[in-house]
């Protein structure tokens, strides 16, 4: 019986989401992880804690377990995206990478040309695709049972960072590049391509953010915005995403001239579909709560277990979230 291959992932920054996805390896029983963290107490003490091995330096694991790696897996803060996947990249590594792939459309262009020119599989931790409500969302437009899309509402809010750089503008902190990225994201894959971006109001709300160890800082990166799309279809999309929700919320709904959806990623929250004919009129589903760091990362190392690309969150789809949210940030920093 032919024994299936482990692959070898290394994850680069194991804080919070690290973890998160160090934990989600550990449950595949074809996965072996290993830390990059450069804070040494922090890691052995994840090695005390999952049994994993460690390494500190991140160029150096590159020099020394490039033969033995298939994959890195990249939860740094977002400034060190570029620089990280290229010499992964370089160095012949597939890659998996927390959104955003970089924080400007430059750089995630050029991750996604120096994939595609040394054949390697890059793919952007959007998450939400992989929740069941999501899919039915994508599939009833898919099937046409709303008839034809006219106006997609979603708002996502977000508690905010523990980490002062996600509140910071000149890390690349804020509501666009930690929040809006997601509707981006949901928008590109329900509807196409865009035709019109527009932001429709920025502001500061919360000056001063208390974050890790008590710290308060001074907040420069926007914690609130409402934006809206032209899709290319004539879908109009409009957005409120926002770092200051006490309780994490999330919830969209597409109107058609059929019928309308309304769900979330919410296990609290019921995916309803009503429709305009005779007889059908509201259908209610319910799904329970799914760990969809665990599915997009269970999804990556099938595809390269399969030796396939992966089709969801590619590098390409990243660089157009990119191009417009760098629209979006432009303007925001023309107002600020």
């Amino acid at each position: 019986m032919t024994v299936a291959k482990k692959v070898r992932v290394l994850i680069v920054g194991c804080g919070r989401q690290g973890e998160k996805h160090l934990k989600a390896y550990l449950s595949m029983k074809n996965v072996e992880p290993i830390v990059c963290e450069a804070d040494e107490r922090r890691a052995r003490k994840l090695e005390a804690t999952y049994g994993v091995r460690y390494v500190i330096d991140y160029e150096k694991a590159l020099a020394d377990l490039a033969g033995e790696l298939d994959a890195i897996d990249i939860c740094t803060p977002t400034r060190y995206h570029y620089d990280y996947i290229i010499k992964a990249l370089k160095a012949g590594l597939h890659v998996f990478c927390e959104k955003p792939l970089a924080p400007t459309y430059e750089q995630a262009k050029a991750i996604a040309d120096e994939a595609e020119k040394r054949g390697l599989r890059v793919m952007v931790g959007f998450l939400f695709k992989f929740h069941p409500a999501m899919r039915l969302v994508e599939d009833v437009l898919a099937k046409g049972v709303l008839g034809r899309p006219y106006l997609a509402l979603f708002r996502i809010g977000g508690r905010g960072g523990h980490r002062k750089w996600k509140h910071v503008r000149e890390e690349y902190g804020g509501a666009i590049l930690e929040i809006t990225l997601h509707v981006l994201d949901l928008a590109l894959w329900f509807f196409g391509d865009v035709e019109e971006v527009e932001l429709l109001h920025q502001a500061i709300i919360l000056p001063e953010r208390e974050v890790r160890g008590g710290q308060r800082v001074r907040v420069t990166a926007e914690d609130l915005v409402l934006c809206r799309l032209l899709m290319k279809n004539g879908v109009e999309v409009l957005c409120e995403a926002d770092q200051i929700t006490p309780s994490y919320m999330n919830y969209m709904e597409v109107l058609g001239d059929e019928g309308n959806v309304f769900t979330s990623i919410l296990d609290y929250m019921p995916t309803t579909v009503f429709l305009r004919q005779i007889g059908t009129s509201l259908h209610v589903h319910r799904f329970d709560l799914v760990n969809l760091v665990k599915e997009e990362l269970s999804y990556f190392v099938s595809c390269l277990a399969r030796g396939i690309r992966n089709e969801l969150n590619t590098a390409r789809e990243s660089a157009e979230i990119a191009r417009i949210a760098d629209q979006l940030r432009m303007r925001v920093y023309e107002l600020m």
